[in-house]
C-alpha cells in the first residue's frame, strides 16, 4: 500500500496546480489511445503529450525504451485520467504539450519514478514537483524498483556532462567525445552528477547496466 503521506501530499498538489496561478483549473477526464515511449502518449481528444519532469529513453534502439513503455502502457490502460498542461505550453505550437496527469489522486509522472520506469528530469526551477521526484526517484533506487535493479555497480573513472543539455554520460560515449570544450565539465561519480541535476544520456546509460540480451543496447 502506498504511504499516506504520499497520496495526501498529490492530492494536495492537484488543487495547487489549479489555484496556483490564480486561474480556474482546466483538468479535463481523459483516456489514453496510444502510448509512444515511457513518458509520452496520445489522449482521446486527440492531442499528443509528454509528461513533465521526468526523463526515459526516446527510441525503440535505446536501452530500456520497451520496459518503460510497457510500464507507462500498464499504469494508464483503461484509466480515466485527468490531464493538467503546463502553463503557457498551449500557444507555443509543440508537438506534444508537457503535462502533469492523475489518475485519481495518483500523479503518474511521479508513479513511473516511483516504480523505477522513469528519471526524475529536467524541469524549471520553479517546477512543484521536482523535490518531490527526487524523493521518489532515490527511494526507487534504494528498493532497487524497475530499472535499479539493473543499476551499475561499476564505476567509470569520471562521467562526463554537457553543461548546456544538462546531461551526463560515461566518458567512452561518443557524444561525450563531441561535446564542445566549453560545454564539457567532469563529473567524479554519478552521485555527483545526478545531484548537480543532470540526467544520464540513454544511449551509454552511466546509471544501469544494460543485459546482454536487451536488443536496445545496439
Amino acid at each position: 500500500m502506498r504511504p499516506v503521506c504520499y497520496t495526501l501530499m498529490i492530492a494536495l498538489a492537484c488543487v495547487l496546480v489549479c489555484l496556483g496561478h490564480g486561474r480556474p483549473c482546466c483538468a479535463e477526464r481523459l483516456s489514453v489511445v496510444k502510448v509512444y515511449t515511457g513518458a509520452e502518449a496520445k489522449l482521446s481528444d486527440g492531442r499528443k503529450i509528454v509528461y513533465s519532469g521526468i526523463s526515459v529513453p526516446g527510441k525503440k534502439n535505446k536501452p530500456f525504451f520497451q520496459e518503460c513503455r510497457a510500464a507507462h502502457q500498464r499504469l494508464v490502460q483503461d484509466a480515466s485520467l485527468i490531464v493538467l498542461v503546463q502553463p503557457g505550453a498551449q500557444d507555443k505550437g509543440l508537438r506534444r504539450l508537457p503535462v502533469v496527469a492523475f489518475i485519481g489522486t495518483l500523479l503518474i509522472n511521479a508513479e513511473l519514478i516511483r516504480q523505477g520506469y522513469a528519471l526524475a528530469g529536467h524541469s524549471e526551477d520553479d517546477f512543484r514537483y521536482r523535490e518531490l521526484f527526487l524523493e521518489l526517484q532515490q527511494e526507487a533506487r534504494q528498493a532497487g524498483r524497475g530499472l535499479w535493479a539493473y543499476r551499475d555497480t561499476f564505476s567509470e573513472p569520471y562521467y562526463v556532462g554537457s553543461r548546456s543539455r544538462r546531461v551526463f554520460h560515461r566518458p567512452e560515449c561518443s557524444q561525450a567525445k563531441d561535446l564542445q570544450f566549453e560545454d564539457r565539465v567532469i563529473l567524479r561519480t554519478r552521485e555527483d552528477a545526478l545531484s548537480e541535476g543532470y540526467v544520464q544520456d540513454w544511449r551509454c546509460s552511466p546509471l544501469f547496466k544494460v543485459p546482454d540480451t536487451d536488443t536496445g543496447q545496439k
